[in-house]
């Protein structure tokens, strides 16, 4: 609270808030403190209450990047394509080694849902796996950036915008 300097938790253990447009929801992954399987959350952005479970753990390999459209009822996030796992040999199976995976800033293919956010109506929005780096929605458009450049999603298809290796973020200017 700016005015008063109290600190109020939305969430343990959770990243990439996004706040609605009118204000009142947040979504944000909530990262299982054991796991690290994440999963999707939407609550009251006032006090953190009505906290609803969008998509549960397990029930996608790995997801990222919520956020809202420009009307609120609805949240578009990627979905991680599955890590190979790696075979154990007969030496790891006696020392007790297991493989271990780490995608650090998420450099993974991905393809992108939405939800409704009341938890109805999930949809695969895209259907081309693309590493991406950074999406953000705006008037009906979800724009993304790879490691190749920006790209917007329309319809089911994703058509390249700019051929860059040097983006990172963008941001949509008002008309």
């Amino acid at each position: 609270d700016r005015n008063t300097g109290d600190i109020i938790t939305i969430a343990d253990s959770a990243t990439l808030p996004q706040i609605s447009p009118d204000g009142q929801t947040i979504t944000y992954l909530a990262l299982n403190p054991d796991t690290g399987i994440r999963s999707l959350w939407a609550a009251s952005a006032v006090d953190g209450s009505d906290k609803q479970e969008l998509v549960a753990e397990g029930i996608y390999p790995d997801i990222d990047l919520p956020m809202f459209t420009d009307d609120g009822e609805s949240i578009y996030f990627t979905v991680l394509e599955p890590i190979e796992e790696a075979s154990r040999n007969l030496f790891d199976v006696l020392l007790g080694a297991y493989p271990v995976h780490a995608h650090g800033n998420h450099i993974v293919p991905a393809v992108w849902y939405r939800i409704g956010v009341d938890g109805s109506g999930v949809e695969k929005v895209t259907s081309v796996p693309t590493i991406t780096l950074y999406g953000d929605y705006h008037e009906d458009t979800i724009g993304f950036v790879t490691s190749t450049g920006f790209y917007i999603v329309e319809g089911i298809g994703v058509q390249q915008v700019v051929r860059s290796r040097a983006i990172r973020s963008f941001v949509w200017m008002p008309d």
